[in-house]
Parts: structure tokens; C-alpha cells; sequence
């Protein structure tokens, strides 16, 4: 009876662990992707919102040029897109990752879910299996905000997030990725 509530702790005590171990897979994939797709993105800086200001140069309004963000939005989102299909069809074996047509199964050894650094990469590698749902949602934030003395700062930026499922023996699980790019961020004299 010890012995199975150990190895029962054992297991229920593993499973954040490779929750963990798989999110940075996740997040390491999804930077990759978001690497390639923006800067593929072609924009302006000063196209993207407009400064008003009166006759002693006093900023009045700051307004955002939604049409060029949502296009930079649904462009951006769509290449992602294109590129979790691209990654869902090719095969081939890549950073301990072997992927086939839905999934991407990951070896991870034994060693790295226990707390000893010396055992680290080392052991009986545990099969996980990690698909990417095609859940990827995106939106624009813009901020002015207060930026020292008779200074203001806007900050655009592209706030990303992705989905996972991951699939072990210990269980099943969803991982959520989150990441922002900032598009624009400038300091303007004259609040």
C-alpha cells in the first residue's frame, strides 16, 4: 500500500512537470513560426496612427489607423496560420521532435522530470505527444501613456496566443502560449 500511494505521488507529482517541459516546446515552436511570419510584415511606422496638435504644439489627439493594424493583424494571423499547416504536414525528425501528420511526438528523458541536474537528459526517454490545435488568436493593442515630463509614449503592439494539446501516459492536458510584439513603441514631445 506504501509503495503504491509512492508511486501514485510519483505520478500525479510528474505531470506539472511535463507540462512545463512541454509548454517551452511549445513556446520554442511558436517563436520559430512568429520569427518567419514577422518579418515577412511590411509596415510604416508613422502610418500606423496620426499626432494632432494645437498652435503651441500641444498634443490634442493621437489617433490609430485601425484600418493598417487590422491588416497587419489578419496578415500576420494568416501567415501563422499557414505556417501551423506547414508544420502539421512535414515529417522528419527535428530537435527530438518526429512529427507526423497530426501530431508531434516529443522523447523526453526520465532524467529531466526529476529534480537531480546530474541525471538531466539521461534515462528511458517518456513518449509525449504534443498537437498543435488550430487555435490561434491574436489582437492589437495600442497604448498612450504618460512618459516623464511633457512626454507621452505610443506603444503598438501584436499580442499573440497559441494552443496545445499534450497527450503522455500521465495524462492529457492543454498548454497555452502567449507572447506580444511590439509593432511600434516611440516617446512624443508635448502631451
Amino acid at each position: 500500500l506504501i509503495i503504491g500511494l509512492f508511486i501514485y505521488h510519483s505520478f500525479i507529482s510528474l505531470q506539472p512537470r511535463i507540462k512545463v517541459i512541454m509548454t517551452q516546446c511549445v513556446e520554442e515552436l511558436f517563436q520559430e513560426m512568429i520569427t518567419d511570419s514577422i518579418n515577412q510584415l511590411d509596415y510604416q511606422e508613422d502610418e500606423l496612427y496620426t499626432i494632432e496638435r494645437d498652435k503651441e504644439h500641444v498634443i490634442t489627439d493621437i489617433d490609430f489607423n485601425t484600418l493598417k493594424l487590422n491588416h497587419i493583424l489578419i496578415t500576420s494571423l494568416n501567415t501563422l496560420n499557414q505556417s501551423l499547416d506547414e508544420i502539421s504536414q512535414q515529417e522528419g525528425i527535428r530537435h527530438q521532435r518526429i512529427r507526423s501528420k497530426d501530431w508531434i511526438d516529443y522523447g523526453i528523458p526520465i532524467g529531466n522530470l526529476l529534480p537531480f541536474y546530474s541525471l538531466y537528459g539521461k534515462g528511458k526517454e517518456l513518449n509525449v505527444r504534443l498537437q498543435i490545435l488550430q487555435n490561434l488568436n491574436g489582437e492589437i493593442i495600442t497604448k498612450v501613456e504618460p512618459y516623464g515630463i511633457n512626454t507621452s509614449m505610443i506603444s503598438i503592439s501584436l499580442a499573440l496566443q497559441l494552443t496545445a494539446h499534450v497527450d503522455s501516459c500521465l495524462g492529457k492536458t492543454d498548454v497555452q502560449v502567449e507572447t506580444s510584439i511590439p509593432l511600434v513603441m516611440k516617446v512624443v514631445q508635448g502631451s
